[in-house]
């Protein structure tokens, strides 16, 4: 489930899929860095998580929790328009990286 969000200080990660595209094994499809984020398609979206993410170096973040995060929506409504927007542009990229 998804009941937080995180935004990356320093370092990197990937994002990934369990046994994806039918050749099983790991298939990263993303690597995000400081300042990105991720873990909102869940927040957002209500639904469980559709990806893996691990450090791929040393990695320092900011965590924001559900409460919070709907706290800043509603007094940012402009910032559920980006990250609804951002969150499209990953499900489209995570169903190219699971079809291959």
């Amino acid at each position: 489930p998804g009941n937080e969000m995180f935004v990356i200080q320093s370092g990197e990660v990937e994002v990934y899929h369990e046994g994806g595209g039918g050749g099983g094994g790991r298939r990263v499809f993303a690597t995000y860095k400081a300042r990105d984020y991720f873990g909102e398609m869940a927040l957002l979206s209500g639904k469980p998580r559709t990806a893996s993410v691990r450090a791929r170096t040393k990695v320092s973040v900011l965590r924001l929790r559900r409460s919070d995060f709907d706290g800043l929506l509603e007094k940012y409504p402009g910032m559920a328009a980006i990250l609804e927007r951002t969150a499209a542009e990953r499900m489209a990229r995570e169903a190219d990286a699971t079809s291959i």
